[in-house]
């Protein structure tokens, strides 16, 4: 009989030291008011700077909208200038083709045949001058 409470008695010793060992840790690592109370504070202070990110958020993203709608403009720019370069090239290669045209016949006539050209379209020009005159 005594080897039997023996083990009782064991058993009970461990559990009870079992138990006292989770009621040392529970007071150890439980939180009191203070430190309650200091991380109830730092809650509040993250959450006023929570509010104060968000604020500038969106400030920022006004900002972002406002350099968007530039950006757009900016791009239809540079699209509307391709688009009026793109002319301008076609007209100076449509003007180049007409010079070469223009100086073979030149090139033909030499120094005479230009003055005497050029005295024609003075005469030609005067003409239609004094007809819209009248």
């Amino acid at each position: 009989m005594s080897l039997a409470n023996n083990k009782n008695i064991d058993l009970k010793g461990i559990a009870i030291i079992v138990l006292a060992i989770i009621i040392v840790l529970l007071y150890l690592f439980t939180p009191t008011s203070d430190d309650i109370d200091k991380f109830e504070k730092e809650i509040t202070e993250l959450n006023e700077a929570n509010e104060v990110l968000l604020i500038n958020n969106d400030s920022i993203s006004l900002v972002n909208k406002e350099i968007d709608k530039e950006i757009k403009g900016i791009k239809y720019n540079i699209y509307s200038t391709k688009k009026k370069l793109a002319s301008a090239n076609k007209e100076i290669k449509k003007l180049q083709n007409e010079k070469e045209k223009i100086m073979p016949f030149i090139d033909d006539l030499g120094v005479d045949g230009l003055v005497d050209e050029f005295t024609k379209y003075l005469e030609r020009r005067e003409s239609k001058n004094k007809r819209g005159q009248n």
